[in-house]
């Protein structure tokens, strides 16, 4: 028959339905359900509901709380961003950004000058920073460019 969940296996075909061959962390392989906390995973879409893929370790893991460390942002839970590489709450428009990276509400960005979260500036806006455009600051003309518009780079 086929090996239930938490069997050794050595390939997939030999675990039941539902069940995949994985490393169990330990360095055993055992069948263990599709997207299981500490499988394997590659895309978050390999995890299961409630969980992600951590793009270190590439196995799912829980949703990172306030402070732990992240690649990205569909790392942490609903409602936080990642910002230095750690989970974070959103610096509101006005608020102090000094010392971030990614930190401010969507939509927003870090004021070059200010250190504060201004609102991104379209194609034209007056610029020397990308941080403060929705697309990138063409740095020859001062001024928010789209991304695929203005100089030739």
């Amino acid at each position: 028959g086929l090996v239930q969940q938490g069997g050794a296996c050595e390939y997939e075909a030999q675990c039941a339905e539902g069940l995949k061959c994985d490393d169990d962390g330990s360095g055993s392989y055992v069948c263990q359900p599709v997207g299981a906390l500490g499988g394997a995973c590659i895309l978050n879409g390999d995890c299961a509901d409630g969980l992600t893929c951590n793009a270190k370790l590439h196995q799912c893991a829980t949703l990172a709380g306030v402070g732990a460390a992240c690649l990205y942002g569909d790392e942490c839970q609903d409602g936080l961003l990642c910002a230095s590489q750690k989970c974070a709450a959103p610096i509101p428009l006005g608020g102090s950004c000094a010392g971030t990276f990614g930190g401010c509400t969507p939509s927003t960005g870090c004021g070059f000058s200010t250190n504060v979260c201004v609102k991104l500036k379209a194609d034209g806006g007056t610029s020397s920073f990308s941080g403060e455009c929705l697309g990138r600051c063409d740095t020859n003309l001062g001024q928010c460019v789209s991304i695929c518009g203005g100089d030739g780079y």
